[in-house]
C-alpha cells in the first residue's frame, strides 16, 4: 500500500514538474527575438580610417506573432584594448546604428557590420561568433 502511494505521489510530482518546466520555457521564449547560433557566424574584419569593421552573418528568430525592430551590439572581449578600444561594438549603417526588422514567427538572416574604434593592433584574436545583444526599439 505504501509503495502504491509513493508511486502515485512520485508520478504526480514528476508530471507537475514537467508541465511547469514546459510552461516556463514557453513563457520565457514567447515574444522574444533571439540569435540562431547554428545559422550565424563571424565572417571577416578590416580596419578603415581608424574604425574596425567586424562582419558577421546573423540569423534572428522572432517567436512573437508581431514584427519587431531591433538593434544589435556584439561583445569582443578578447579584442578589447588590442584590436578594439572597447569590447562592445554596435551594428552600424554608415554613421548610424542599424535597425533590423524581424517579422513575427519568422527567422531572417542578415549580413551585419559591427563597427568600433581601432586600438592599434590589426590582429583578431579569434574567429568565433561574438555574444550578440538584442535591443528592441520602437519605431
Amino acid at each position: 500500500m505504501k509503495k502504491r502511494h509513493f508511486l502515485l505521489g512520485f508520478l504526480a510530482l514528476s508530471l507537475l514538474l514537467a508541465v511547469g518546466i514546459s510552461v516556463y520555457a514557453k513563457g520565457s521564449a514567447d515574444g522574444e527575438v533571439s540569435v540562431v547560433t547554428e545559422r550565424s557566424y563571424f565572417s571577416d574584419f578590416e580596419v578603415k580610417e581608424q574604425k574596425v569593421h567586424l562582419y558577421c552573418h546573423v540569423a534572428l528568430r522572432n517567436d512573437s506573432g508581431s514584427e519587431k525592430t531591433v538593434q544589435l551590439t556584439a561583445l569582443f572581449p578578447a579584442d578589447d584594448k588590442r584590436l578594439l578600444t572597447e569590447r562592445e561594438v554596435s551594428a552600424m549603417q554608415g554613421d548610424k546604428p542599424q535597425s533590423f526588422l524581424v517579422p513575427g514567427n519568422a527567422t531572417v538572416e542578415f549580413d551585419v557590420d559591427f563597427v568600433g574604434d581601432f586600438a592599434g593592433t590589426e590582429i583578431k584574436q579569434n574567429r568565433l561568433l561574438p555574444e550578440i545583444r538584442i535591443i528592441e526599439v520602437s519605431e
